[in-house]
């Protein structure tokens, strides 16, 4: 087992060594910022390191109060919420609204939670409730939502849509893929985790009032504790940085491009997308493998080999773009690639 020993953002500290990291999600690069470290500092100095009361029975701490001030404000919705984590958002909307629809379809490539989430409530029926990912967490790819929200539109559904690896990076304003699509937050919910773009820890969710009410009160939302006050410090700061500075996010989305012309030049096919996630074959499984090993090893870049959701059974080389890479960084990798291919 290999120790991280620092933040992961575009460079990381393994086992005393420093790499060029293109492994994880820390898509907007804030994984460093003193602004949001500072902010979980000073949270637990206040409030300890963890809250114990969930806010359904009326009581909350400053922390969370302030993340769900931030979540609201930067998707311009009326209400937020913040829990302790993106895993329970697809339980707690399945659930919560279980009162509103009758069956669940999901998405062949969905995310273990939305599964997981749908095996609990044991809905037959009619209305519908379709899960799936904002941007699929192994290849990348951005869920057709303006399609599935066409089918559901006319039979009263809902989508209920785990944005862990699309909030803060798709959307005019990085709002996720239910903006992309510009779809209704009463009809098509939202929510996941805070610890890819935002680089921060938690799960949230956004949207109306009455509906983050069901979510509050879901049997998970109301079984959860409040979680780390430094981890909802952390996640407000991180939500506020990201509002107030929307270069990060145009520098994020350069980075994407010039990465995927590379990986073009190179003759190594990847479609045209906004999406960090870039994943990719070359050869066999084996032949990934080793080629994983060898630049952690060889060229001190670090990026993973992954059988995960999605990736098939040879599975692919993952690999994700940061808005902290400069253009250099991604040369550097194309450099060590070119042997390989």
């Amino acid at each position: 087992m290999r120790i991280i020993e620092s933040p992961s953002g575009a460079n990381v500290t393994i086992d005393g060594k420093e790499y060029l990291n293109f492994a994880g999600s820390c898509y907007l690069g804030l994984c460093s910022s003193r602004a949001i470290i500072e902010a979980a500092k000073e949270a637990v100095e206040v409030n300890g390191a963890f809250a114990q009361i969930p806010k359904h029975y009326g009581f909350n701490v400053r922390p969370n109060m302030e993340a769900e001030a931030a979540i609201a404000d930067f998707f311009d919705t009326e209400d937020g919420f913040y829990f302790i984590g993106g895993y329970l958002f697809a339980s707690m909307a399945f659930q919560g609204l279980q009162d509103d629809y009758d069956v669940i379809y999901l998405d062949e490539k969905a995310h273990f939670a939305l599964w997981d989430g749908a095996k609990c409530t044991g809905k037959p029926g009619q209305v519908p409730a379709l899960g799936c990912d904002g941007i699929f967490p192994t290849l990348g790819n951005i869920s057709p939502l303006g399609d599935y929200y066409k089918l559901l539109e006319p039979l009263g559904g809902y989508l209920i849509v785990d944005e862990s690896h699309s909030l803060g990076v798709l959307g005019d304003h990085g709002r996720g893929a239910i903006e992309k699509f510009n779809l209704p937050r009463d009809k098509a919910i939202g929510g996941g985790s805070a610890g890819k773009a935002f680089c921060a820890y938690g799960g949230i969710a956004a949207g109306p009032k009455t509906v983050m009410d069901k979510l509050v009160y879901s049997p998970p939302g109301r079984g959860a504790s409040a979680g780390m006050t430094s981890a909802a410090a952390a996640t407000a700061a991180a939500i506020n940085y990201a509002k107030d500075h929307p270069e990060r996010l145009a520098k994020l989305r350069e980075n994407i491009a010039y990465f995927r012309r590379g990986l073009l030049s190179l003759g190594i096919s990847n479609p045209d997308s906004e999406s960090p996630v870039i994943a990719f074959q070359i050869g066999d499984a084996n032949h990934m493998k080793n080629l994983q090993a060898e630049l952690y090893d060889k060229h001190r870049i670090f990026l993973l080999y992954s059988t995960y959701i999605g990736a098939g059974h040879e599975g692919v080389i993952r690999a994700a773009a940061f808005a902290d890479h400069e253009f250099e960084d991604i040369d550097r990798l194309f450099s060590a690639l070119k042997p390989y291919l």
